[in-house]
């Protein structure tokens, strides 16, 4: 295999390192080139090539700065020809950097290849064409088959042939590796890693059939806000109990993250990172129809929900009813679902919190009194409020106050679909309710074969506060260290804000978030109830059809 590995990157290396002509044109397909904008660092490439012993296709992102190299064997490439076929219109099908980011698009086409060639090698790499990035080799089992040599080599963390690894780990997250890479090895040079680096949308059915089959199994492994809940309540089966590792930090730790990933009393998952989320409005909307943008005072306008309604018919009212509060009513759900006393599953029965009700006559009220801009949320119109271009109906122009997010909301979102148009004209505020939106957890397997090296490695990236403070300034997040929020949460500005502290704001947030109301079947709880509600807000049916709608909808499907 290594063999194979090798040839692979000299291949990258070739194509990239010493320039496009080192493969003749003939030899070289032009799949799709894209920009998404003017800037260098927007371009997705992706090609096929072969030479005398291999067919390929290299796929590149330079925003991302990586670049995926799949090798086949010429007896393979029909199937690999189909998988670029289906790359190019998964590209197609979208314009912007936001609908590819908010599609999964690098995602998809990665898994891809993964299916195809689910032998992965990578390296860092200074190419002249893209700069430092990472080169990711992807290998088909035939080609491993042919090479006579053992598949089941195992690469540490650093890239490097290992027998002697103490803990393996498989993540959907690159952040991992470079936490071993770049920090962990530097305290704990001796610790060797089999780190598995595995597509999002395969994780899951990956994981349940290494537990299914009880073999090659990882000590160690991240997961998902989306998932999360699936694992944790079925911890006694899988999950090594971690209660007694978070006792031991868990007075210096904000709690919520850690009661997401607590069961029948017990932690089996414990966060490096919190996503609260916080309302994010325009300056110069604040200032033109309330009087000031001042955060604080702002703040004092939507503190409660009521606020936050009065709020909306003022800038209804002041506008002449071109500003709406929000661009869809379907933006609150987070808060609202924030607010929350209880679970959607109590003693095993469905229960609807109050703040869900209250949710449902919000969406009516914002619809029926035009206090909202009638698009629906993640569409191309909801997007065109950030950047001050949604109109209405009837093409008229409307404007935007506020979207609610959480910090990666403000990173991955408000900044690129700003397009530059809003940038400064934002603040932060907490709301009128804390809310959460995302995460990434790390589990131990209950069968680990090193279960103390994991949980060392655990405690290590949650709670050692020179790591989690090292990690914070070096990426901008925010981890459940009280420490450290407390050491550094001053030492932020944010232009996009008008230099406001957003970290400051959040790390506030975040004390206020509630946890250990979720459930495996949330995502599913959520999509039945935003379609009744939905329903009810445009006055198709009244409330109680939709919640009787509701319910039955949750007995035939849930089961509750």
């Amino acid at each position: 295999m290594r063999k194979i590995l090798t040839k692979l990157f000299l291949l990258f290396i070739l194509c990239f390192g010493f320039g496009i002509s080192a493969f003749a044109e003939e030899k070289r397909t032009e799949v799709f080139t894209i920009q998404f904008s003017l800037e260098d660092d927007e371009t997705l490439v992706f090609y096929l090539f072969s030479d005398e012993e291999y067919e390929g296709a290299v796929f590149a992102d330079t925003k991302k700065a990586e670049v995926n190299v799949v090798l086949c064997d010429h007896s393979e490439v029909e199937e690999l020809k189909k998988i670029a076929f289906e790359a190019k219109s998964l590209v197609k099908s979208v314009t912007y950097r936001y609908e590819y980011e908010k599609e999964k698009i690098y995602e998809k086409i990665t898994d891809s290849f993964y299916r195809f060639a689910p032998n992965v090698h990578e390296e860092y790499a200074s190419l002249d064409e893209f700069g430092y990035v990472k080169a990711k080799g992807y290998v088909t089992s035939y080609l491993i088959a042919m090479a006579d040599e053992s598949s089941e080599q195992i690469v540490d963390a650093s890239g490097n042939s290992s027998s002697n690894v103490l803990v393996s780990i498989w993540s959907f997250t690159d952040e991992i590796q470079t936490m071993i890479e770049y920090y962990y090895k530097k305290d704990f040079p001796d610790k060797e890693f089999d780190y598995r680096l595995i597509p999002t949308g395969s994780f899951s059915a990956k994981l349940d059939d290494a537990f299914t089959r009880k073999s090659d199994e990882p000590d160690l492994f991240t997961l998902e806000d989306s998932f999360i809940r699936r694992y944790v309540e079925n911890g006694a089966d899988c999950l090594l109990d971690l209660t007694d590792l978070y006792n031991e930090i868990k007075n210096k730790m904000v709690d919520f993250p850690a009661k997401v990933g607590t069961y029948n009393g017990k932690v089996y998952a414990l966060a490096w990172n919190m996503c609260p989320g916080a309302m994010f409005y325009r300056r110069s909307l604040a200032k033109k129809y309330l009087g000031t943008d001042d955060p604080d005072l702002i703040q004092k306008r939507v503190a409660t929900w009521d606020d936050f309604l009065s709020t909306a018919e003022t800038l209804k009212r002041n506008s002449n009813g071109k500003c709406v509060i929000v661009a869809s009513y379907e933006d609150l759900f987070k808060p609202f679902e924030g607010a929350r006393k209880q679970s959607w599953v109590v003693k095993k029965k469905l229960f609807i919190d109050p703040a869900m009700e209250q949710y449902m006559e919000m969406c009516r009220t914002l619809r029926e009194r035009n206090l909202e801009g009638h698009k629906s949320q993640w569409s191309d119109e909801w997007f065109d409020g950030v950047k001050d271009e949604m109109k209405d109906e009837n093409g008229n122009d409307m404007e935007v106050f506020s979207y609610f997010l959480p910090g990666w909301g403000l990173h991955y979102l408000l900044k690129p679909c700003s397009e530059e148009k809003t940038d400064g004209d934002w603040a932060m505020v907490p709301g009128p309710s804390s809310f959460r939106w995302g995460g990434t957890w790390l589990a131990i397997n209950k069968n680990a074969k090193n279960p103390e090296e994991a949980k060392q490695f655990v405690k290590y990236i949650v709670s050692d506060d020179s790591f989690q403070q090292k990690w914070a300034e070096d990426t901008g997040d925010m981890g459940p260290d009280r420490n450290v929020l407390n050491e550094i949460k001053g030492n932020f500005s944010e232009p996009f804000l008008g230099g406001q502290n957003h970290y400051e704001v959040f790390a506030a947030i975040a004390e206020n978030v509630t946890g250990g109301l979720e459930h495996s079947a949330d995502s599913d709880f959520e999509k039945l109830w935003k379609e009744c509600c939905s329903s009810y807000a445009k006055g198709e049916i009244s409330k109680a059809e939709a919640i009787k709608q509701f319910r039955q909808n949750v007995k035939i499907q849930l089961g509750y």
